[in-house]
């Protein structure tokens, strides 16, 4: 098994080129970015809380502004409902979060013009430590989820799509080899039943631990070798019929402002679903105490976010 060691910036910038990629010169402690096409990548290490991890933003480098919003919210929605659980939201640049639904011709001329930025966030748990590996599995999964993310974007707004879309060698990413254990029903089980909870179902064809928290389905999916996803859903209340727009905007909100959960709406069968998911890379293993991480605050993060926004619909 390869020796954990604490994240900085030499071993994120190491990691990245391990799978092909030159990131940009960067001084110790700062955050490690890298230009890949239509999205630029920053790498941030936080360890300054109680649960230490590392974190990956993306930024579209296309032009989306105000009068786009509703647009590209539809196609962050849909982003966010794709099975690699990936966490994408509108803001002002900075990331300021947007308070109210900007609705195209309700706005002035130098409103509409407003520049908007669209992100995806991917957060890994540091736990006592990480290997290189686990870092360029963070990196990699990362620039997958902005490549789907800038081809939704500029799909749904080609006028925003950027002059660049192609980096040299961006075709030679490569996926790093396991260096720790792998996520396993087995873990995760075991990690239940540490904590007195003995029967917990799972679902042979999914690959899926099923739980339940306070009546609400709570699903471990590890059919991925590469991802684990913790998924929490529930009906939108039936107090009439919902303004998708409006259903949307909620969600965005609620994204902008959490660091662990992404919540998406999706229709079925006529209903509307609220479905909370956090996407964890696993490509490289995990150790024990990344594993409690994942599980812990991807229950707590999904479960509290699901909550958020039912509050408000």
């Amino acid at each position: 098994m390869k020796e954990l060691t604490r994240p900085d910036t030499a071993l994120v910038q190491s990691a990245a080129r391990s799978i092909g990629l030159e990131p940009r010169a960067a001084a110790p402690g700062a955050d490690v970015t890298v230009d890949h096409g239509p999205v630029t990548l920053t790498v941030h290490v936080d360890t300054e809380n109680d649960d230490p991890r590392i974190i990956a933003l993306l930024r579209y480098n296309g032009t989306v502004t105000a009068a786009d919003y509703v647009t590209a919210l539809v196609a962050a929605n849909a982003v966010n409902s794709a099975p690699c659980a990936p966490h994408v939201f509108l803001s002002a640049p900075g990331g300021e979060p947007l308070r109210t639904v900007l609705a195209p011709g309700e706005n002035t001329s130098a409103e509409d013009a407003a520049p908007l930025d669209v992100t995806a966030r991917l957060v890994f748990p540091v736990g006592d430590g990480v290997t290189r590996g686990q870092v360029a599995g963070l990196i990699g999964t990362a620039l997958r989820i902005g490549g789907e993310l800038a081809e939704a974007i500029a799909k749904a707004l080609p006028d925003s799509a950027p002059e660049i879309t192609e980096t040299p060698g961006r075709s030679v990413v490569r996926t790093p080899p396991p260096e720790l254990p792998p996520l396993t029903r087995e873990r995760v089980t075991g990690w239940f039943a540490a904590r007195g909870v003995e029967e917990v179902p799972f679902d042979e064809e999914t690959e899926t631990v099923c739980l339940s928290m306070d009546g609400t389905p709570v699903d471990i999916i590890l059919a991925d070798p590469e991802q684990a996803v913790i998924r929490v859903a529930a009906r939108v209340p039936a107090t009439g019929e919902p303004d998708p727009g409006q259903l949307l905007h909620v969600c965005n909100h609620a994204n902008a402002l959490s660091t662990t959960a992404a919540v998406c709406a999706v229709q079925q069968s006529g209903e509307w679903w609220l479905v909370s998911r956090v996407g964890v890379p696993v490509a490289a293993g995990v150790s024990d105490t990344q594993v409690d991480a994942v599980i812990r605050t991807g229950v707590i993060g999904a479960g509290s976010q699901l909550k958020a926004v039912l509050r408000q619909v």
